[in-house]
């Protein structure tokens, strides 16, 4: 809820915090790789878990969700990466439940609980830390580094992200709906035609929010970046309806705070280098 996302902004402000004395006094870095340690590291703080397995679990992260490109070159990275996280939330669970200790503000202990209470089993509870973990990561990482680079072509935004919040607010819904970069799949539930084309029951449909939300019949010029405009909350960058994404406040609020504090604290930021892309399917973004 916007209530309990709301309550994790401090936490937001450490994390980014402590990353920042970490990497700002280098000079010169990566930002695609600074900023995956940061939602992630966010989801261990909710998860009430140490952060300390991240540099571990990041490359099988990073080859799990490499399966939405839907290249089959893909597959032996991801089998791979998927025993290293399966191991990391089996040995949460085993860890936490062995330990007696519960802290009503963890995640991981929320989990437990309703696995106590019989709401699911074993092995659905370990699949619900890995929904948190992996849903925490990619989506977010790639959304502050998308918007880095927006705001990099635009210092004058950037310098003002720096000085107030609401801006940050304001920039962070335009970066979803000028450059959204998850593209959701569905399954066709039955057979259907649409636009001329024959759709199957079973057939997988990629959606493509980021087309979407450059729709000009709903926003005047679309390709522009305007972080006053009146309307960019109707992006769907996080879908609709039952399917919305559940993390949706956790992600404004942690790209907000985020934003606000790594622009006060990098200055005047400029590309040093070529920008590589990431493949347009799945999460989408600069690698």
């Amino acid at each position: 809820t916007p209530l309990r996302a709301n309550r994790e902004r401090a936490m937001m402000q450490r994390v980014v915090t402590e990353m920042l004395d970490d990497w700002a006094p280098r000079g010169e870095f990566d930002f695609a790789d600074f900023a995956s340690y940061f939602p992630v590291t966010v989801m261990c703080g909710l998860l009430g878990v140490s952060a300390e397995p991240i540099a571990r679990i990041k490359a099988a992260l990073e080859h799990h969700l490499s399966a939405l490109t839907l290249d089959p070159a893909a597959k032996p990275k991801f089998m791979a990466g998927w025993d290293v996280l399966w191991e990391f939330a089996d040995t949460l669970v085993k860890e936490r439940e062995a330990s007696g200790e519960v802290d009503e503000d963890s995640l991981l202990d929320a989990i437990i609980a309703a696995k106590n209470r019989g709401e699911y089993d074993d092995v659905e509870a370990r699949f619900m830390v890995l929904t948190v973990g992996i849903a925490g990561y990619d989506t977010s990482k790639n959304q502050l580094t998308m918007t880095m680079k927006l705001l990099l072509d635009r210092p004058e935004m950037y310098r003002r992200c720096a000085e107030d919040l609401a801006f940050c607010r304001k920039v962070t819904e335009e970066s979803l709906r000028h450059s959204a970069i998850a593209t959701p799949y569905r399954e066709a539930a039955n057979d259907f035609d649409y636009d001329g084309f024959r759709f199957r029951k079973g057939d997988t449909i990629v959606l493509a929010p980021p087309l979407a939300n450059r729709d000009p019949a709903i926003f005047a010029a679309p390709g522009e970046f305007d972080p006053d405009r009146e309307n960019n909350g109707r992006h769907v960058a996080f879908g609709r309806g039952p399917h919305i994404c559940i993390g949706q406040f956790i992600a404004r609020n942690q790209l907000q705070e985020g934003l606000h504090l790594i622009a006060q604290r990098l200055r005047n930021p400029r590309l040093n280098g070529e920008v590589e892309w990431r493949p347009f399917l799945g999460a989408w973004g600069l690698k």
